[in-house]
């Protein structure tokens, strides 16, 4: 159908399906091919969404520095396109991971920032999935 976008999305959902069923290393295979499709047709939003994705199926594999480096990248992607909800899911996914790692000086603080944007954003759903743990 030479429809990107439309693929991109698929790929996507597929990866976050088989991700939600704890098939994590599907979901990857899934969410890797999505990226690209993604960066091919300039759709920011697309790329945050499946970097995030990457990050939680990363993390859920004790592939934590990986799973640091994607949720940096999809932080950056959603301040570009300036959403504070997905900033927020970003923080707190970076402070899950330094959390994981006992690392909670670096943990605590992503967590808080996290908390904030929720708020700013009026994100209650995003608010009530924060702990400090």
């Amino acid at each position: 159908m030479k429809n990107p976008n439309g693929e991109a999305l698929a790929l996507n959902d597929i990866g976050r399906a088989y991700a939600d069923l704890g098939q994590n290393l599907k979901a990857l295979i899934f969410l890797n091919q999505a990226l690209p499709l993604w960066r091919q047709v300039g759709n920011r939003r697309g790329e945050a969404v499946t970097l995030t994705n990457l990050g939680r199926s990363a993390s859920a594999l004790g592939q934590n520095s990986k799973a640091l480096d994607l949720d940096y990248q999809s932080l950056t992607a959603w301040r570009e396109v300036e959403d504070r909800r997905g900033q927020s899911f970003a923080l707190s996914s970076i402070g899950r991971v330094y959390s994981g790692l006992k690392q909670y000086q670096k943990s605590l603080p992503m967590k808080l920032a996290a908390l904030s944007l929720a708020k700013t954003a009026g994100d209650p759903t995003s608010r009530a999935g924060l702990t400090l743990r």
